[in-house]
């Protein structure tokens, strides 16, 4: 559990506001953390499920892994974000394949 849910609460605020200017890393170190602390925010996470569908296309493999990892743990169930993100480890392991 989050020791400073204060601090965690800030941080889901602050980033909520400038979500749509995050990178893929930045996006995906968010849910990792947020999940890996085990901190619910829920407009954060409504948030974040917006976000990711329009940035999976620039996911690298470990992009991918972690942010799917981050949405099982805190149990997000976005069906079409979770395609889009299928749909990419589909064509990166293809990759691997080659």
């Amino acid at each position: 559990m989050v020791a400073d849910a204060p601090l965690f609460a800030a941080i889901a605020s602050a980033s909520k506001l400038i979500l749509g200017q995050f990178q893929p890393q930045n996006l995906v170190n968010i849910a990792w953390s947020y999940a890996k602390l085990v901190f619910c925010d829920r407009p954060l996470e409504k948030a974040m499920t917006a976000s990711p569908i329009r940035l999976v296309e620039a996911f690298d493999a470990q992009n991918i892994s972690n942010l799917a990892w981050s949405l099982a743990t805190i149990d997000i169930k976005d069906y079409p974000l979770l395609n889009s993100i299928a749909s990419k480890a589909n064509r990166i392991i293809a990759n691997f394949r080659s």
